[in-house]
């Protein structure tokens, strides 16, 4: 393919996943306005807890299989393909025990008597996330072929039939009967849709069980160091949630997730724009011409860092007017919670894309350095985060531990030619600009958003 285009398919690619991104996310952003006015705030820790259990499962238990998909050349051979699909059927069964064996655990934990009526024990809400992870396991990698070969139009389909269709059911039901059995319900929902549709759009093969030697080696020996590196993840990602429900209660957990909302749009888009077009632009690249690397990777970012870096930068400024303004006063005390976990992404933004870079090329182990310092600084920071400033001392541990990354990553991407200082100074000049604007508004409009 020629470097014109390898450009348009990347920008073609780029275009879909953002549309898409938007697209879902105002119609899951609205599902969750309506429904914080129609449940409880404990309901949303409740799922909160729920989903760190879930994806920490996941993380713990991640040998690469989608990862080597898309990286490994030989993600258009069956034989390589089904083998991979059957390692993750049987990884999610094995999940799914293990997510059965926590509800006990987690139901003498966390389970409070005086709000029997309004949220079930975990022993009743386990079961039914579990039932998600082993449907998870059967969705097709066809899905993955699709984002090897940058053809996201349409995986983007399945994720905006999903969206409607279980906003539409969500918002329904919870008009009827409102209750924490709408998040769970429909989560399972999304889950089982998005299977089926990977299924539906299978693209020339079907997933069969089958075992290959060679494909079962070459997928865990790339993953060696996924594994590691996603167990370390889950310290990082879902300690917070944890934490803050055993420390703090559900209420706040709950207040907390609203936060998250907000920035996890900015978070997912970081996440999809770098594992839907970074990885795999780079990991051709990578076949192609190893000494194009550094310009393919900015060619890249280009598409991400307006957004991304302005994004964040305006939203450290503007948050709690933005939770003023959406929410009810419940919700408040979201509002500095949501500043500094917009830095976070911004911080998040800057050094994934360059790990991310790093895979592509075959350097997987740079993941787990990644998450390794950054947990090893989390673990540190939290406990003196808790001790100095209570609840807002640990979530600036959340953020500020992301700072660990980058001695890590730049050195080696440094080595690896990839990285360029003056590009990364443009970007941190994008979050100031963005910041700078969101000043800019709250001096002139401050006071009349005050007023919601």
């Amino acid at each position: 393919m020629s470097e014109q285009g390898g450009e348009r398919r990347l920008l073609r690619a780029a275009t879909f996943e953002s549309v898409g991104f938007v697209i879902r996310y105002v119609l899951r952003f609205g599902r969750s306005l309506v429904l914080t006015r129609l449940l409880f705030e404990e309901a949303f820790g409740v799922m909160s807890l729920l989903g760190a259990l879930q994806v920490g499962l996941a993380m713990l238990s991640d040998v690469g299989i989608a990862a080597a998909i898309v990286q490994n050349p030989r993600s258009e051979d069956e034989d390589f393909l089904n083998t991979a699909w059957t390692m993750q059927v049987v990884r999610g069964m094995g999940l799914t025990v293990l997510a059965l064996l926590a509800a006990y655990p987690l139901a003498l934990f966390y389970d409070d008597p005086t709000q029997a009526d309004l949220l079930p024990s975990f022993l009743v809400l386990v079961p039914v996330m579990a039932l998600g992870i082993l449907i998870q396991g059967f969705e097709s990698t066809a899905l993955l072929t699709m984002r090897r070969r940058m053809e996201v139009g349409r995986i983007v389909g399945i994720e905006l039939s999903v969206a409607i269709i279980t906003a539409v059911v969500a918002l329904s039901w919870a008009a009827i009967a409102p209750s924490i059995w709408v998040l769970l319900i429909t989560s399972l929902l999304a889950t089982t849709l998005t299977t089926v549709g990977s299924h539906v759009v299978s693209i020339g093969y079907r997933n069969r069980f089958r075992w290959e030697r060679r494909s079962a080696e070459e997928i865990t020996q790339f993953g060696k160091w996924i594994f590691g590196s996603t167990a370390l993840e889950f310290v990082i990602g879902q300690l917070d949630r944890i934490v803050l429900g055993a420390l703090l209660g559900m209420k706040l957990l709950g207040i907390y997730a609203v936060a998250t909302t907000l920035s996890g749009a900015l978070s997912e888009a970081v996440g999809r724009l770098t594992h839907g077009v970074v990885y795999p632009a780079l990991s051709r690249e990578h076949e192609r011409d190893k000494s194009a690397l550094g310009e393919a990777y900015y060619r890249t970012r280009r598409l991400m860092d307006p957004f991304t870096m302005v994004g964040t930068g305006g939203l450290v400024v503007l948050a709690p007017h933005v939770i003023q303004i959406l929410y009810d006063d419940r919700y408040l005390e979201a509002g500095w919670i949501l500043q500094w976990l917009a830095f976070r992404v911004a911080l998040t933004s800057l050094h994934l894309p360059c790990e991310t870079a790093l895979v592509a090329t075959g350097q997987s182990r740079y993941g787990f350095y990644r998450n390794a310092a950054r947990a090893l600084s989390l673990l540190t920071m939290l406990p003196v985060g808790w001790w100095l400033a209570g609840p807002v001392g640990l979530i600036a541990s959340l953020a500020l531990s992301e700072l660990s990354a980058f001695a890590v990553l730049w050195p080696a991407a440094w080595r690896s030619g990839i990285l360029r200082p003056a590009r990364e100074g443009l970007a941190v000049a994008m979050f100031l600009g963005g910041a700078a604007i969101g000043l800019a508004v709250d001096v002139l409009a401050g006071p009349w958003l005050s007023q919601f």
